[in-house]
C-alpha cells in the first residue's frame, strides 16, 4: 500500500508539473505577436519586447513558478522559496556617481535554491546577478550603476521596488578647461594619461615637476596649489600636511570606474583605512605599487658560503657586514620600520614605541652606518654597488632590482627569489603611490577632470596607463586587470613575482600597517639623525 501511495503522489506531482508547463507555454505563445508564417521572422522577435508587456509577463511567470512550489510542498517535497523583500539606494547620489542598489533576498523554503535577479531601471533590465540562498537565509545582493542625467529612477528587483534620486553636480565641479598636475619627472609621459587626453581633447594638462616629497611640501607651505598631485598620497605624514594646509578634497572612488577592479589589499589598507580618511571620506586613491626589500649579489654570497638574507637584521649583522659587506640606504622613511621588524617588534609596537625602543632603534641605526661599506641616498644606485666596493647586500625598490637584472648583475631579491623567504613576522614593505585631488577643484570646474585623470592611470590597455607603467618602469598597477592584461609583458610579470599578485601582497606589510603617526615618526627621525652624528656620517 505504501508503494502505491508513493506512486500516486509522484503521478500527481508529474501531472501538476505538466499542467504548469502547458500554462507557461500558452502564456508565452499568447503574448507573442501574430505572424503569418509557421516560423517567426527576425523582425517579429525583435518586436516582442515592445509589443508585449514584459514586466507583466515576468510577474505572471513568477506567479506560476510559485504555484509550482505550492504543488510540490503539498506533496511533501522540500522547495526553495526565494523572494526579494526590499530594494534600496543611497540618498546622496549625484550625476556620475556610482550608486549601489541593494536588494534583500530571503529563502523561506526548506531547500537551498538559486535564482537570477534582474535590476530593472525605469522598465529596462540593466544588470543581472545570480544568487544562491540557503533555507531560512537572508542575503543582500548589490548592483552598481552610474547615471549621467539627473532625475528620479524607478527600481525593481524581483517584484520589490524602490527609487533612486540623482542630483546635479554642484556648481564649480565641472566645466574646467585645464588641469594642473604635480608630478615626478618621467611620470608626465603622455602614455600615462592618454585615455584622459582622448576623453577631454580640449583640456590643457599643465605639469609642474618636483624631485621629492619635501620639495612639494615646501611649495605647498609657500602657497602653491594643484588640481592633482602624485606626491605623498600614501604616506600619512605627508597626507596629514596636505590636509593641515587645507589643500586637498575628498576623492570620489565612484567617479573612477576602474577602481572597481583595484585589489582589495589597497582598498582595505589605504582608501578605507582611517589613516587616509577624514569625516569618513577618503583622501587618496592608489594607482601603482611595488615593494622595498633587500637585494643581494648571488655569486658573492655563494662564494662566502652564506645563505641569502631572510631578516632585516642583516643590515647590522656582522656575519654579513664583515664578509660580503652591506650598503646602507640613508632614508629613514624607506627603511626605518623594517629595522624595527628586524629587531623583533610587531607592527603595533612600531607604531607605539616606548622610549627604550626608540633608544634601541638609534643604537641599531648607528651600527648600520658604522658597519656599512657604502652609504647612498638614491635607491637606483643600490644595485650598482653590488659586486663592487666590497658590497654584497643593499636595499632598494623592486624596479631597481629589475634594472640590475637587465644589466646582467646576478641579483636576488628577498621575498621574491625562491631561496630567500623572510623569517618570523618579518616581510618586505609593500608601498603604493597614488593621487590626491586639490581642494580648489571643487570651485574651479576641475573636480571631475581630476578623477578622470586618475582613472586614465589605471588603464589596462596596450601602451597606456598601468600597462605602460609596468612594461616601461616595472611598476605594478593597483588595478588587477593590468597584470592580467594580454598586453602586460609576461617576462616582467614573472621577474617581479606578479604571476600571483595576491601571494606577493600577502607576504608584505602595507605602509599603513607599520608607519606611525607624524608625531611619533618625528621621534624616529630624530633618533636617525642622532645615530648618524654618533657614527660620524
Amino acid at each position: 500500500m505504501n508503494n502505491q501511495g508513493q506512486t500516486s503522489n509522484v503521478m500527481y506531482a508529474v501531472l501538476g508539473l505538466v499542467i504548469v508547463s502547458i500554462v507557461l507555454s500558452a502564456v508565452a505563445i499568447a503574448r507573442m505577436p501574430s505572424v503569418s508564417e509557421d516560423v517567426a521572422t527576425k523582425n517579429d522577435l525583435e518586436g516582442l519586447s515592445t509589443k508585449s508587456d514584459v514586466n507583466s509577463l515576468r510577474d505572471r511567470i513568477s506567479s506560476l513558478e510559485s504555484g509550482m512550489d505550492d504543488i510540490l510542498e503539498a506533496l511533501g517535497a522540500e522547495t526553495a522559496r526565494i523572494s526579494v523583500t526590499s530594494v534600496s539606494a543611497p540618498a546622496d547620489v549625484m550625476i556620475g556617481d556610482m550608486a549601489t542598489v541593494s536588494a534583500t533576498v530571503t529563502n523561506t523554503g526548506g531547500k537551498e535554491g538559486t535564482k537570477t535577479l534582474d535590476l530593472v531601471v525605469n522598465g529596462e533590465v540593466t544588470k543581472s546577478r545570480q544568487v544562491t540562498v540557503a533555507p531560512r537565509e537572508t542575503k543582500t545582493v548589490t548592483f552598481k550603476i552610474i547615471k549621467d542625467q539627473e532625475g528620479t529612477y524607478t527600481l525593481n528587483v524581483g517584484g520589490a521596488t524602490g527609487l533612486l534620486q540623482v542630483e546635479p553636480a554642484p556648481d564649480g565641479w565641472t566645466g574646467g578647461d585645464e588641469l594642473v598636475v604635480w608630478e615626478w619627472g618621467v611620470w608626465q609621459d603622455e602614455e600615462f594619461w592618454m585615455d584622459f587626453k582622448e576623453q577631454h581633447p580640449d583640456v590643457e594638462v599643465k605639469f609642474q615637476t618636483f624631485a621629492s616629497n619635501d620639495e612639494v611640501q615646501s611649495k605647498l607651505a609657500a602657497g602653491g596649489r594643484f588640481d592633482v598631485s602624485h606626491f605623498g598620497a600614501a604616506l600619512p605624514m605627508y597626507l596629514n600636511r596636505y590636509k593641515a594646509q587645507d589643500a586637498i578634497a575628498p576623492v570620489k572612488s565612484e567617479w573612477v570606474p576602474r577602481y572597481e577592479t583595484v585589489y582589495d589589499f589597497f582598498k582595505t589598507n589605504y582608501v578605507e583605512h582611517d589613516t587616509f580618511r577624514w569625516n569618513d571620506k577618503p583622501y587618496m586613491l592608489p594607482t601603482d605599487w611595488g615593494t622595498t626589500s633587500m637585494i643581494y649579489h648571488e655569486k658573492m654570497l655563494e662564494n662566502a658560503g652564506l645563505e641569502p638574507p631572510t631578516s632585516w637584521s642583516c643590515l647590522w649583522d656582522e656575519e654579513y657586514t664583515e664578509t660580503v659587506g652591506v650598503a646602507m640606504w640613508d632614508a629613514p622613511s624607506e627603511i626605518g620600520p623594517q629595522i624595527m621588524l628586524g629587531l623583533g617588534y610587531t607592527p603595533e609596537e612600531i607604531k607605539n614605541p616606548t622610549d627604550d625602543m626608540i633608544e634601541e632603534f638609534e643604537t641599531t641605526v648607528q651600527k648600520c652606518f658604522e658597519r656599512a661599506t657604502v652609504i647612498y641616498t638614491n635607491a637606483y644606485e643600490s644595485y650598482q654597488y653590488l659586486g663592487r666596493k666590497e658590497t654584497g647586500i643593499a636595499i632598494c625598490w623592486d624596479e631597481a632590482y629589475a634594472y640590475g637584472r637587465d644589466e646582467g648583475i646576478p641579483i636576488g631579491y628577498a621575498g621574491i627569489s625562491e631561496e630567500s623567504e623572510f623569517e618570523g613576522n618579518e616581510g618586505y614593505i609593500t608601498w603604493v603611490t597614488g593621487f590626491v585631488v586639490g581642494k580648489r577643484t571643487m570651485t574651479n570646474g576641475r573636480y571631475k577632470l581630476a578623477h578622470d585623470f586618475i582613472n586614465a592611470w589605471l588603464s589596462p590597455e596596450e601602451g597606456r596607463g598601468g600597462v605602460f607603467d609596468l612594461n616601461t618602469y616595472y611598476y605594478a598597477s593597483t588595478n588587477s586587470e593590468v597584470q592580467e592584461s594580454p598586453h602586460a609583458n609576461q617576462e616582467i610579470i614573472e621577474l617581479m613575482g606578479l604571476d600571483d599578485p595576491q601571494e606577493k601582497l600577502a607576504k608584505g606589510y602595507a605602509w599603513s600597517e607599520v608607519m606611525p603617526s607624524a608625531t611619533v615618526w618625528d621621534k624616529y627621525t630624530d633618533a636617525w639623525v642622532k645615530a648618524k652624528t654618533k657614527a660620524g656620517v
